[in-house]
């Protein structure tokens, strides 16, 4: 298990970071546990974490961070990656799902209808099939 949010250490050489992912392993932006992709941003991670993340991500001009964050792990080794629909929407921290170690309010929220848009469906499958992650559709082939 991968979380990228957890690699912004400062350090290049975090076990979190996706150069450093094995292929038998699960990569996500957060779990359930971690603030959303955007509520990181704007409410936990410091100025030198941004920078860090921008440039390890090559974040567009525009670009959501989430975004980035979401491409940086589909571009990964990993077999296996997971996007939370509240990074897929760039939600805050409004749309966390946990906060360890807290009562009330947990696994309370809900996504709008109308959420699911004909745009988020074209970037969601544009970022699957440019990074090869449609089961038996465009797999590289293997070694002989």
């Amino acid at each position: 298990m991968k979380i990228l949010q957890f690699g912004f250490d400062g350090r290049n050489d975090s076990y979190y970071l996706p150069h450093h992912y094995a292929s038998n392993t699960v990569a996500y932006v957060g779990t359930h546990d971690n603030m959303t992709a955007r509520g990181w941003e704007r409410d936990a991670a410091s100025a030198e974490q941004l920078a860090q993340a921008r440039r390890y991500l090559h974040q567009a001009p525009g670009e959501p961070l989430s975004a980035a964050m979401n491409r940086g792990i589909a571009a990964s080794v990993s077999d296996t990656c997971i996007y939370s629909m509240q990074d897929l929407l760039d939600l805050g921290n409004e749309a966390r799902i946990n906060v360890p170690s807290t009562l009330g309010g947990n696994w309370s929220w809900r996504m709008r209808e109308g959420s699911l848009t004909q745009e988020l469906g074209e970037r969601l499958l544009e970022l699957t099939h440019t990074y090869c992650r449609v089961p038996g559709a465009g797999d590289p082939p293997l070694p002989q």
